[in-house]
């Protein structure tokens, strides 16, 4: 074949023709319209820094004339949310406490009630900007002791803990909120540690400090599982429960209880048995503010131990660098479940991001 013959061969060929997309903008505005959008006021787009002392997140409310479940502190797909019991059918989601408390020892219960056969629970403490949406100990707001296996949770990383809980255990949750120090955090481990979750949470520029000698510890039908966490993230804590596929339980905000912890017990976890107070008690609770001296933790944290003579211009400091507080990256095990999200309305005051994967 000769060179005109194989271009008239070509040129006879059908000729793809190329389709027009539309530009770019009317492509996102399109998918834009599938999506549902969120209205609560805690969605706050990516890399939006909320100013110091913004009042975003839930405040005990002036209905609640007891310690109970509270609705606008606990995402709104629980399919039950009484005073003291919570049923959820779905994926995991957080449900806490009405009041909670910055200072002192507490202490409640949870009796795990009939179940589904795919139900699993997290149990545990979290501050008022724990994720609703996700189970407890998701994100470093957040502190939980699991069914499975006994493991317990914190910005989403599971550890080796206690022993397994099923169906009519009832669990005790004491978390030890006295401290000796009060350590600033280096804002970029902050960062290092959220950039380790799966999602990311609302950013803000309040500065964020450990409470050393503070803890949280769990009992299963009065036996002790030990010290769970220990000099935990600054914030007022509340008794939270996190409830997957079906899962019901009880809580118990005392006075009495079916298991209180024995006096061997809480000397066992430095703890005076006079010293501890029902969660009940938090009603009368008024939060404390803070008015003790900052101790810096990556400058300072050894300033006490320094040589007061050392006061020379030429002087060296001997203080050392603490090693980073900053928790493991995230298990990449954990991560966020795919159910769809609900519209929820802008009162309510509950952590929205994207929902949890299973167990």
């Amino acid at each position: 074949m000769n060179k005109e013959a194989a271009e008239q061969a070509i040129d006879s060929q059908p000729k793809k023709i190329k389709t027009s997309r539309r530009p770019r903008k009317e492509r996102k505005a399109k998918q834009g319209k599938k999506a549902k959008i969120a209205t609560n006021i805690n969605v706050i787009p990516k890399n939006i820094v909320i100013p110091l002392n913004f009042k975003l997140y839930y405040k005990p409310l002036d209905k609640y004339q007891k310690v109970c479940f509270a609705k606008e502190n606990s995402a709104p797909q629980f399919s039950n949310i009484g005073e003291y019991n919570l049923s959820n059918a779905a994926g995991y989601r957080m449900a806490r406490a009405s009041h909670g408390a910055n200072k002192g020892i507490w202490y409640y219960e949870i009796d795990i009630q009939p179940s589904g056969p795919n139900s699993h629970f997290r149990i545990g403490w979290s501050t008022e900007k724990g994720d609703a949406q996700a189970p407890v100990g998701f994100d470093r707001h957040s502190y939980s002791y699991r069914d499975i296996e006994g493991r317990k949770f914190h910005c989403a990383r599971r550890r080796t803990y206690g022993q397994e809980y099923i169906v009519g255990d009832v669990i005790g949750l004491l978390i030890n909120l006295k401290y000796t120090k009060r350590v600033l955090v280096d804002s970029k481990e902050i960062e290092e540690i959220d950039a380790s979750l799966p999602a990311t949470p609302i950013k803000c520029n309040d500065p964020v400090y450990r409470l050393i000698g503070s803890s949280i510890a769990f009992f299963k039908n009065g036996v002790s599982q030990g010290i769970a966490f220990t000099d935990l993230y600054e914030g007022t804590y509340y008794p939270a429960v996190s409830i997957y596929m079906g899962g019901n339980i009880i809580a118990n905000f005392g006075p009495e209880f079916k298991f209180p912890p024995t006096k061997l017990q809480l000397e066992d976890l430095n703890i005076t048995i006079e010293s501890y107070q029902p969660c009940c008690e938090l009603i009368n609770y008024q939060e404390e503010t803070e008015d003790i001296h900052i101790i810096n933790n990556i400058e300072n944290n050894n300033i006490e131990n320094s040589n007061e003579s050392a006061t020379d211009s030429d002087s060296n400091s001997n203080n050392s660098k603490n090693n980073s507080i900053i928790e493991s990256k995230n298990d990449n095990n954990e991560i966020k479940e795919n159910n769809n999200k609900i519209d929820i309305n802008t009162n309510t005051n509950t952590n929205t991001n994207t929902n949890t994967n299973t167990n």
